[in-house]
This record gives C-alpha cells, sequence and structure tokens, in this order.
C-alpha cells in the first residue's frame, strides 16, 4: 500500500489522476484499518517492515526499498494514529521521497526531515547511528595541564627575535570591529543608498539601452515583446511613474535607433495608443479602484502627462478635434460610474 503511494509520488505530480488515485486507496486502506485498531506500530529492519512480528513488508533491492530508507537513517519503528489519513500520510510519501533522492554529501537526513514536519498523528524511534555498537573508551592516564601564561611565556622565549621594522597587530590600538565612527557612517549611507534604489527603473533603463544599441532584428523584438509584456505588471503594481518612463524612453528609441525597421517602429509608436484606449484606460482606473495603496498626484500626472503629450500630438496631425469627442485620457477617464477613481485622476 504505502509502497504503490511512494511510486505514484515518484512518477506523477499531485494533479495527475494516478497519483490521486493512489492516495485515494491508501486512505481508504488506512479507515478500514481504525475499525479494528486504534494504532498501528511497525518495527523497522534492513529489508523489512514488520507489524507484531509479522512481515507487511520486504524488498531486498535497498534503491527501491522503504525499510532500507528508513533504516539507513536510525529508524527503527514507526506508529501511526487514526487522522493520518486525512494530510499527514501524503506528507510522509513526499518525506520519503525526498530521502531517497538525498546525496550521500547533504546537510539533512531522514530524521531532520521527519523532524521539520512536526507530525501529530506519526510518531517513530530512532538510534544513533554513531553510538550504535559503539565500544566503550577506557580510561587513560590523566593529562597535565599548563596555564596558559606559561604556554604564552614558553612561546615567547623559544621564538626567534622579530626583525626592525616588521609592522605588528599588537602596535596599534584597535576597536572592537576594527572600523572607525566615519567608515561605520560610510557603510550605512552605502547600504541605505542600495535599499533606495528603484530596481524597476534600472532594469528598464538597461532594457533600453539595449533596444537603442542592439541592432540585429531579433534582439530588438525579443526586447519590445518584453516591454510590451512588462507594462500590464507595471499598473497592476500601480507603479506608473514607470510606466511613465517607458513612454518617455519609446520617443527617445524611435528618435535615436539606428537602422529601426518599420516592424519595430510600428510596434513602439503602438504602445502610447494602447495605453490611451478605452480598454486600457477603465483597466487602470479598475486597478486604482482596487488598490490598497493609491499612488500620488505626482505620479498620476507624470503618467497621464505622457500620455496627453501622445493625444497632443496625433491631434496636431488629425486637425482640432470635435466637439463630443474625447479630447485626452484624463476626460475619458472621467465617464459616469467612475467617480471614485476619476477624482483620484483629477
Amino acid at each position: 500500500m504505502l509502497s504503490k503511494g511512494l511510486r505514484a509520488t515518484q512518477l506523477y505530480l499531485p494533479n495527475n489522476p494516478v497519483y490521486q488515485r493512489a492516495v485515494d486507496n491508501i486512505r481508504a486502506a488506512l479507515r478500514g484499518i481504525w475499525q479494528a485498531t486504534d494504532d498501528l506500530v511497525f518495527d523497522v529492519g534492513e529489508t523489512d517492515v514488520r507489524w507484531e512480528d509479522a512481515v507487511v513488508y520486504s524488498q531486498d533491492n535497498r534503491s527501491e526499498s522503504i525499510a532500507w530508507t528508513l533504516y539507513k537513517d536510525g529508524v527503527r519503528s514507526l506508529a501511526f494514529k487514526p487522522g493520518i489519513e486525512d494530510v499527514e500520510i501524503v506528507r510522509l510519501l513526499g518525506v520519503l521521497h525526498q530521502a531517497k533522492n538525498l546525496q550521500a554529501d547533504a546537510p539533512d537526513d531522514l530524521l531532520t526531515l521527519l523532524w521539520a514536519q512536526d507530525f501529530q498523528f506519526i510518531s517513530y524511534t530512532f538510534r544513533e547511528l554513531a553510538s550504535e555498537n559503539a565500544v566503550p573508551i577506557e580510561a587513560g592516564a590523566t593529562i597535565p595541564t599548563t596555564p596558559p601564561t606559561q604556554v604564552r611565556r614558553y612561546v615567547e622565549e623559544e621564538a626567534p627575535p622579530k626583525p626592525a621594522g616588521l609592522v605588528s597587530i599588537d602596535d596599534f590600538d584597535t576597536t572592537l570591529y576594527f572600523l572607525e565612527d566615519k567608515e561605520v557612517e560610510y557603510l550605512k549611507r552605502d547600504v541605505e543608498r542600495e535599499y533606495a534604489q528603484d530596481l524597476r527603473r534600472n532594469v528598464l533603463a538597461m532594457l533600453f539601452d539595449l533596444l537603442e544599441l542592439q541592432t540585429y532584428g531579433t534582439v530588438r523584438a525579443e526586447l519590445i515583446s518584453i516591454t510590451e509584456n512588462f507594462i500590464p505588471y507595471l499598473l497592476g503594481a500601480a507603479d506608473f511613474r514607470s510606466v511613465a518612463f517607458i513612454l518617455r524612453e519609446t520617443r527617445v528609441i524611435l528618435q535615436r535607433a539606428r537602422e529601426l525597421i518599420p516592424e519595430h517602429r510600428q510596434a513602439l509608436e503602438a504602445l502610447p495608443t494602447r495605453l490611451s484606449q478605452r480598454e486600457a484606460l477603465s483597466q487602470l482606473i479598475q486597478s486604482l479602484d482596487e488598490a490598497t495603496v493609491h499612488p500620488t498626484e505626482e505620479e498620476l500626472s507624470e503618467l497621464f502627462q505622457e500620455l496627453g503629450a501622445e493625444s497632443a500630438g496625433k491631434r496636431g496631425q488629425r486637425g482640432p478635434a470635435r466637439d463630443g469627442q474625447a479630447r485626452g485620457p484624463a476626460q475619458t477617464a472621467g465617464r459616469p460610474g467612475r467617480d471614485g477613481a476619476a477624482a483620484r485622476l483629477q
């Protein structure tokens, strides 16, 4: 029963029907056992597992043996109690699977993995391998000890004279941390500066540098795709300042990038247009309504300034907008039914 469940754990993912059927079979078998007894106590040997002196599991191949997996790390008995079938039997199978795949030099062993799970319906006994079959050490003669001060004096007397001009650490008045106050303050400022960096902005800056300098079509296509996929994430995270940075740098790339093919130019020019569409703005307002931490007015102004610049440029190309038509993203965002978000946008 347990061996089939372990084999399913090794071969299939938890959402696989074969795995789920194997676990269900183990749970059904355990529920049937609890109708006859209140616990199960197994004695673990090298190649077999016994219940009340009857062999209930045997496997001579150590690489596939559950008994050997338990025995080699010191487990000598295993006890199950009612309730194990709900959750802990699956966790036990996972521990056995992980223990079978541990490397010889791994820092953990089966006992550590079992202890970390903190089972409530599984108990076990183990034997320390270092002390098993160990021979007691007979008491020997007492080793005389010498005071440390006397040892130091002997060493100084036997040491050769120190060459002239040799610098010794004893010549300096050192502090506990070997750092002065100015050095400690410098380290604190440097750590604070490191943590205060805008990592998203740094990543975007590197991305646009590559987009400008790389002339290979495949590289630029991948970079443009990354940028397009990154914008929804930034909007969902309410990082509108970074979205504005993308729009601003996109215009710079369109002006300065060398050998920019029409397909890539069209994709870059479409970024502000897509953000100015009604669907994108509706998603933006929804994220504002659902956000727990709202962006500042400065961040929103920076984003809509970039969108407004794009809209103004297109209106300049098409001519003045007619009455009743949308004149910009801010007006589109202020539609009825969005009063809460529109107030924040204003």
